[in-house]
């Protein structure tokens, strides 16, 4: 369109939905056949309308944060929805089923996308991975790493062949299906402009990469970089994913991080306070190479490094329900104050657990020097009273005690339950 050319659009308001009163309003998306719309929010809960009447048809509740993104199957016979609490939620648009939950981003999940043709479900999220999912079974097929910052958008192409990812490193990365590598990688050039949304180019390998100004001004820009890609050979095949989830409780101050840090990166770094919570990831065989996956599954420990201020412990206590391990740490030269914390723990720890079944350990940390224990039997005696399996004295500085704490989480992991 020229300088010179205008064009007059004109829009007739249909309907007002008041979808979500006082959350923020996160997407909205139509039915395929158009004749609802969905609607998501920051009060968890995903709302579908009938178009035509503006009547609210049904509500569906079950995530524990506010739901990010929304996005109908090509038949318009499910719908899928991703959140703060690090799931995505499929459930049949006709009913208040849920069909499945996906589970495995250590983060929130920001963004997620259907295969034309329905097979395969795509998501991204803050802990900077895509994931590809197959509908059906819910099975994890592929694992996307490599972006830098949160992945924001994903798309896939006319074919299904391949899929686009962008993210806040300012990067839009391609992947084939088949195998799930990495084919090319663009960098955003303009650095004033965060990346908004891609897109492919029908029936190219051209993609659109939708930009916005930083600095809140109107202006966005469009680039359309042509990408080399060279689609390898391979078999799409699902791949079982498993996560141990290991939490380390305990007072503040007691050396979590430092500890975490030396389980998962084997090195040791002064961490000072952790205010909130941290996450550790690493391959289980950095514990035992006898936990290694078996072909067909991917494995992964998570270390959740829970801070142990007063203010934290009321919010922490709700990530506890679905642990595998629980480090509980204290530093057993403080005597029964340091005791009392840890019962402290144990309680939070039974309650959240309820019928699930977690194995428990007691670590005794920044034991830097062979120092005499305060009170030894009161130690052996609250390791029997909080059921834990074993004490453990350790430092993370020396280190001392790593690689008995080692293979003691490697053995206590059961692969089959996690």
């Amino acid at each position: 369109m020229s300088e010179t050319q205008t064009t007059n659009l004109s829009a007739t308001q249909l309907r007002i939905l008041f979808a979500h009163r006082g959350d923020a309003f996160n997407s909205v998306t139509w039915s395929p056949d158009s004749r609802m719309i969905a609607t998501g929010s920051g009060d968890s809960n995903i709302r579908l309308w009938d178009l035509e009447s503006g009547e609210l048809v049904r509500t569906l509740a079950g995530h524990q944060g506010g739901v990010l993104s929304v996005a109908w199957s090509g038949d318009g016979q499910l719908a899928g929805y991703c959140a703060h609490d690090w799931t995505v939620r499929v459930w049949e648009a006709s009913s208040r089923h849920l069909a499945r939950t996906l589970e495995g981003p250590q983060g929130p999940v920001t963004s997620m996308v259907w295969s034309r043709d329905g097979r395969w479900l795509a998501s991204g999220a803050g802990d900077r991975t895509g994931r590809v999912w197959e509908a059906s079974s819910g099975q994890l097929v592929h694992t996307l790493a490599g972006h830098q910052g949160l992945v924001t958008s994903e798309v896939w192409s006319g074919d299904g062949r391949w899929l686009a990812s962008g993210a806040e490193d300012q990067t839009v990365r391609v992947w084939d299906m088949e195998s799930g590598t990495e084919l090319a990688v663009y960098q955003y050039r303009y650095s004033a402009y965060s990346l908004l949304d891609i897109s492919f180019v029908p029936d190219t390998p051209v993609i659109a990469v939708l930009g916005k100004t930083r600095l809140g001004d109107d202006d966005v820009l469009v680039e359309t970089p042509e990408l080399e890609l060279h689609t390898p050979t391979s078999t799409l095949s699902p791949t079982s994913y498993v996560s141990a989830k290991i939490v380390l409780v305990g007072e503040s101050n007691v050396g979590k991080s430092c500890l975490a840090l030396r389980l998962a990166q084997d090195r040791y770094e002064e961490q000072g306070t952790t205010h909130g919570m941290r996450l550790w990831t690493m391959p289980p065989e950095q514990l035992s190479p006898a936990i290694a996956a078996t072909p067909g599954e991917k494995r992964e420990v998570v270390i959740w490094d829970l801070g142990g201020q007063d203010e934290y412990r009321l919010i922490h206590q709700l990530f506890l329900h679905d642990t595998t391990l629980a480090l509980v740490l204290l530093d057993p030269t403080r005597g029964s104050r340091a005791f009392e914390d840890v019962r402290e723990w144990n309680l939070r720890l039974e309650k959240q657990l309820q019928e699930h079944t977690a194995i428990k350990l007691l670590i005794g940390a920044k034991l830097d020097t062979d120092q005499p224990l305060i009170d030894a039997v009161a130690l052996e005696q609250l390791v029997k009273e909080c059921a834990c399996h074993d004490y453990f004295p350790t430092s993370a500085k020396v280190p001392r005690g790593i690689d008995a704490l080692r293979a003691a989480i490697a053995q206590a992991i059961d692969w089959s339950e996690s």
